[in-house]
């Protein structure tokens, strides 16, 4: 049994990958997609500025907040 180069079997499935990608997105797939960036981004922006505000309490407040939500999550699991 004769086997390919796996370099040149990678370059020859990504060659037909490339062909068969086509833009797809409707109006309310991009609108959720913007939607979720701005509030995914928002959160980033809110530590910054309570930790601003805060110094290092905030930090300690992130922690208890973490493992609570763990021991949430553990609950449920």
């Amino acid at each position: 049994m004769a086997s390919k180069n796996p370099e040149s079997t990678a370059r020859d499935l990504g060659a037909s990958a490339d062909a068969q990608l086509r833009k797809s997105l409707n109006k309310f797939e991009m609108l959720f997609l913007s939607l979720g960036g701005v509030i995914g981004s928002g959160w980033l922006f809110g530590s910054l500025y309570t930790a601003a505000y805060a110094g290092g309490a905030a930090f300690l407040s992130w922690i208890i907040a973490g493992i609570l939500v763990i021991f949430i999550g553990l609950a449920y699991a």
